[in-house]
């Protein structure tokens, strides 16, 4: 542990640098507060790429396309040590989840845009409680070094939800103690707009997740990995009951094993601590074939990306979201970015190949798909109810699945959101398993990807068995308790490999 006084690091305290490992401990009997309201302010949004946003009494902030930026200045007596600090806002809207804050290098107002916006760290500083409007929180930042001035990101916890907060009554507190005496600073300047600038800032929400050593089991064998594709749909009989009888999927994208659990650090752990197929294999390239074999057994002659209307067009042709409904069960995608359910065009972020049940097209699984192909936003109140589907599908979009955006928020969008499934009643009531994969790899190895599964009666599993998209496939009609499409039928039987 390393001990940051004002004299290490400068008599001007102020920017809040990301976290480096190094802990804040007080050197007192007491602590002392320093309180100020923010020196800069600014808000930028997606949709208006090179617009100076004008100022206005709110700040947005989402997980996605709205990004809000604060920026501090207090003043701490030389040679004090630092303990601890806390973000405080007034939100204008009662919302279920909470800001969340990153640190960020400094940013001009006056030329503060979507595209000139500042790089925000991946630490999560802290995060406020659920909010109600016109009601202070705080959110405590216990992960911070201070250097010369506090620059902030705010970012709201719920993917697809705005937050907003007033400009008035932030403010930054900053905990300090002397040596053995103690001193009281108190600031409490004005809000300072320089400019005609107000701050909204995205940032995706992020847990803590602690993990501990576990048992391992390990199955090996030798048998080469299988890149089986079928063209058209069969049905044999089905396979045996589920003993979790809900399954969650969430598909990253376009990188190997070895990349996804060296880049996404909370990916890593949950696969260590619950289970993971160290030898999984997707079945070939690009993305959408590798979509559709998982959810139709088969890639129905697709070899492209192409858009909806290609592929499954068949009357006959079916997905595992359609077996599941034909035989009285619940089955739902959420699709991040979506704006319309069962949406066939792209939309900021939002790609159907990704969430492939509008390609099959015919008019059971049309109708099916326009029930429950829907929008991320509503996952969390079917978490709350538990009402999660037998068969579920999260989408994240191509900033949140590694495409287009990084392996932070990639890793970021898990912490959201499965600790938000694992808190929910069909997890703690051991009828929910989580699956995370990725679609293909980037061509780096052999097509080996990540397979993850998160299960309370896991503990440190790992499968060494050969497997590929198919046995997803299968393991998904096990646990509906349906017949198997296309390659599923000869697929290894992966969920009886885990004990599930």
């Amino acid at each position: 542990m390393k001990r940051i006084t004002a004299s290490t690091v400068g008599a001007a305290f102020a920017t809040f640098l990301a976290f480096s490992g190094l802990d804040l401990v007080g050197s007192g009997p007491s602590a002392s507060s320093v309180t100020s309201s923010p020196s800069k302010v600014g808000w930028v949004y997606a949709g208006s790429p090179n617009t100076v946003e004008p100022s206005t009494s709110e700040l947005d902030a989402s997980a996605i396309s709205f990004k809000a930026y604060l920026a501090f200045q207090p003043s701490v007596p030389a040679g004090a040590t630092v303990t601890g600090a806390s973000l405080a806002l007034v939100p204008k809207i009662t919302k279920a989840g909470g800001f969340t804050v990153y640190p960020t290098s400094t940013f001009t107002p006056a030329t503060l845009t979507w595209n000139s916006r500042p790089k925000i760290g991946s630490t999560l500083l802290g995060t406020t409680p659920s909010t109600v409007a016109g009601v202070s929180v705080t959110a405590p930042l216990t992960r911070l070094v201070v250097a010369s001035e506090v620059d902030l990101a705010l970012g709201y916890s719920i993917p697809g939800t705005i937050g907003r907060f007033s400009t008035t009554g932030i403010s930054l507190s900053v905990t300090y103690t002397t040596d053995g005496t103690t001193t009281t600073t108190s600031t409490t300047t004005p809000v300072t707009t320089t400019t005609t600038t107000t701050t909204t800032t995205t940032t995706t929400s992020t847990s803590t997740t602690t993990t501990t050593t576990r048992p391992t089991t390990t199955t090996t064998t030798t048998t080469a990995p299988t890149t089986t594709t079928t063209s058209t749909t069969t049905t044999t009989t089905p396979g045996s009951g589920s003993t979790a009888n809900k399954v969650m999927v969430i598909v990253e994208e376009n990188h190997s094993q070895a990349e996804m659990y060296s880049s996404m650090p909370y990916l890593a752990s949950l696969s260590t601590t619950y289970g993971k197929a160290t030898k999984y294999y997707a079945i070939g390239h690009p993305s959408l074939p590798n979509y559709l074999e998982i959810w139709g057994g088969s890639a129905f002659g697709v070899s492209s990306d192409c858009g909806v209307g290609c592929g499954p067009t068949g009357a006959t042709d079916t997905s595992i979201w359609d077996q599941t409904i034909a035989a009285n069960a619940p089955a739902k995608a959420y699709q991040e970015s979506m704006t319309s359910n069962c949406q066939t065009a792209g939309s900021a972020g939002y790609v159907a190949r990704h969430g492939p049940w509008p390609y099959f097209t015919n008019a059971t699984s049309r109708a099916n798909c326009l029930a429950n192909d829907v929008p991320l936003t509503a996952l969390q109140s079917d978490i709350t109810a538990g009402r999660l589907p037998v068969t579920g599908e999260i989408t994240p979009n191509l900033n949140n699945d590694w495409h287009d955006g990084t392996a932070a928020q990639a890793d970021a969008f898990l912490q959201v959101w499965v600790p938000a499934l694992m808190a929910g009643p069909d997890y703690v009531a051991g009828r929910l398993t989580i699956i995370i994969a990725a679609d293909e790899d980037d061509s780096s190895a052999a097509n080996n990807v990540a397979f993850t599964v998160i299960n309370p009666k896991l503990s440190g599993v790992t499968v060494a068995t050969t497997t590929n998209h198919y046995s997803l496939t299968r393991w998904l009609e096990d646990n509906a308790a349906v017949g198997y499409l296309g390659g599923a039928s000869g697929a290894l039987d992966l969920k009886a490999a885990f004990g599930l």
